[in-house]
């Protein structure tokens, strides 16, 4: 980007269902060096103040997809190379006001968390993982640090197609939304009486909630189990 990239609403370029054309939402339809400060982070920046005065209000939240790319080439390894990202996302960060979230992807083992050099991590106020099970339309959604704030639950969600239309050439043009997922979850115990224990002391504590609990006893047959 030798020069500031031209910002377009979302709505100026791929259509939207009538109900979201509101959707306060800039896109920057290429890839960006964050590699080398110089290079890309002052045009990301008169991009970003372009696209808040298109849309009317401060821009809050910018996404980069993904780390890997926005590294150019760079050895995700590399406490040089990342650490230069990381100044490189302050520098946006101060100037426009705004978060600065990337996505980014583990390693081959998924326990030890995002990919890189541990450098990442340590300038990371916030870090949310996302995974799936082998065979699952359920994806998880835990926060695995957080610098200031509490911790929340996790959550869960799947994804729904949704239709956007058509493009220039007439073919269909489809997204996905993330859409909560409600989930079951079931105690045995290995009496009755235990059981109507467990029920009365879950009941108490879920009815702040409005969370459904119900009894499952051998007791109940035919439509009592439904």
């Amino acid at each position: 980007m030798a020069s500031p990239v031209a910002i377009d609403p979302l709505e100026d370029w791929i259509r939207l269902p009538a109900d979201r054309s509101d959707l306060p939402l800039a896109i920057v339809p290429s890839a960006i060096n964050m590699l080398d400060v110089d290079a890309d982070v002052p045009a990301l920046i008169e991009a970003i103040k372009v696209a808040a005065e298109q849309l009317g209000r401060p821009v809050k939240l910018v996404v980069i997809d993904t780390l890997s790319r926005a590294l150019a080439g760079g050895n995700e390894n590399s406490p040089e190379d990342m650490g230069a990202l990381v100044r490189a996302s302050d520098m946006v960060r101060q100037a426009c006001g705004a978060h600065l979230g990337f996505v980014h992807h583990s390693g081959k083992d998924q326990a030890r968390g995002a990919r890189g050099h541990s450098l990442l991590r340590a300038a990371t106020d916030t870090e949310v993982e996302i995974s799936r099970g082998e065979g699952s339309e359920v994806s998880l959604v835990k926060v695995t640090k957080q610098r200031e704030l509490e911790i929340g639950d996790d959550m869960g969600f799947r994804l729904e197609v949704i239709d956007l239309g058509t493009n220039r050439r007439g073919k269909p043009l489809t997204s996905c939304v993330a859409v909560e997922a409600g989930a079951q979850a079931a105690l045995l115990a290995p009496t009755e009486i235990l059981a109507r224990q467990h029920f009365e002391t879950l009941s108490r504590m879920a009815a702040p909630t409005g969370a459904r609990i119900a009894l499952l006893t051998g007791r109940d047959k035919g439509r009592g189990r439904e």
